[in-house]
């Protein structure tokens, strides 16, 4: 508990001046309808930074860019793992600021199209290897009340605005209805966000990440990148829904009003019956994989696919995107897959990957079911279906449409 109490007061202290610049732009803009959005970036596309010293030395603490950055492809990636305690490698914080920027950044059209609209912007970057309710506490007891304390005032017309797993920081936000900043929202949308998994995901416990694999020296690169992934929490929170969520929500997820039907358990083995991935039986995993972190993220997921409280599902829309070319919708989207157990002495570098995957309607990374929340009024989910990509749909141009009808709707 001290090692995380004092990391979230670096974290706090770093946001000090990051609140100061909004506020200052906020209080400029004389407009009788400010309009400010707090935008959560995808899994990976927050900019994490690390202490060059152990947080038991003296302050302050120097940081440097841990990720996404040029040290990254000198290896530098090991650092991000978890140890055993919560603590990070050699004792030494790792929090978040900002979004990445590096080899590009995914964010700069919608923060250019923001100034255009004379929207004030906020980018909160978020840790996510530590999952998404330690992100929306952060932002609920620290950021906020740091922007209302710098104004003098109850900060207005604000709206939070997640994209991919971001999204997913916004929903268990919006959970806490009786939550002051929650019910003074203007609105949450998400846009391509996986309330229900993500495909991709389980592919890396056993693989690790290609790009990421290559900057490890030696023959062990992928199962070192797999570990360090599997020693992050946030990460656990990224699996298929559990079989129980699934049971309980089968009719609907078959339901779709666009067509984007899920009619059968999304994870299934191949030697017959489902794969829960939260259920884990002998050979599912590879070692590596921690079952107490996949306990907690049970928990973490269902907080994630819940319904929300019918006063937040009033302001709580989803965007979710569909590959569309010459008026043919793509299959290029996992949108289910079946295991293979694997022995014990499973290895990435000599073995192949067990997981199989089946394609079908997404935006590349997410599946249409999967980008839906369940039980919102009619009209709160909008497809957008054209040729585009999962990681630059806050790009696009109909997707900042909708967000801008979205945001400047029921004006006060």
């Amino acid at each position: 508990m001290r090692y995380d109490a004092g990391r979230d007061r670096e974290h706090a202290f770093r946001l000090h001046r990051a609140v100061d610049i909004f506020c200052k732009s906020y209080e400029r803009d004389l407009s009788a309808d400010r309009r400010a959005v707090f935008l959560f970036p995808g899994g990976m596309a927050s900019k994490l930074v690390r202490s060059g010293r152990a947080h038991a030395d003296s302050l302050p603490h120097r940081y440097y860019l841990a990720w996404l950055g040029v040290r990254v492809l000198r290896g530098d990636a090991r650092h991000l793992q978890i140890e055993a305690d919560g603590s990070d490698t050699s004792g030494k914080y790792i929090i978040p600021d900002g979004p990445i920027g590096f080899p590009f950044s995914p964010y700069a059209a919608f923060v250019k199209w923001c100034k255009k609209k004379n929207v004030h912007l906020f980018v909160f970057g978020w840790d996510w290897r530590r999952g998404v309710q330690h992100s929306a506490n952060v932002f609920l007891r620290t950021l906020m009340p740091l922007v209302e304390s710098r104004l003098g005032r109850p900060l207005a017309n604000y709206s939070l605005i997640g994209h991919s797993a971001g999204g997913m920081v916004v929903k268990v936000i919006a959970n806490q209805a009786t939550n002051r900043f929650v019910r003074n929202m203007r609105r949450a949308i998400t846009v391509a966000t996986p309330f229900y998994g993500c495909g991709g995901q389980p592919h890396l416990f056993f693989m690790g990440v290609p790009l990421v694999n290559a900057t490890i020296r030696g023959t062990a690169a992928a199962k070192t990148v797999a570990k360090i992934i599997a020693s992050m929490r946030g990460g656990y929170e990224f699996l298929y829904l559990d079989k129980a969520t699934y049971d309980l929500n089968a009719r609907a997820l078959a339901r779709d009003a666009d067509g984007y039907n899920l009619l059968d358990y999304p994870s299934m083995d191949r030697a017959g019956g489902p794969a829960d991935p939260f259920n884990p039986m002998p050979g599912r995993y590879p070692y590596w994989v921690r079952l107490d972190l996949l306990a907690v993220a049970l928990a973490d997921t269902r907080k994630v696919s819940d319904p929300l409280a019918l006063c937040v599902a009033a302001k709580f829309f989803c965007i979710r995107g569909v590959q569309k070319k010459s008026g043919v919708i793509l299959r290029r989207t996992v949108v289910s897959q079946t295991w293979q157990r694997v022995t014990p002495d499973f290895d990435p570098a000599t073995m192949s990957d067990p997981i199989q995957d089946e394609k079908g309607a997404g935006d590349g990374v997410e599946a249409a079911w999967s980008a839906r929340l369940l039980g919102l009024p009619s009209g709160h989910v909008v497809t957008v279906a054209r040729n585009l990509k999962h990681e630059t749909m806050m790009s696009c141009a109909v997707v900042q449409g909708h967000i801008e009808a979205l945001i400047m709707e029921g004006r006060r």
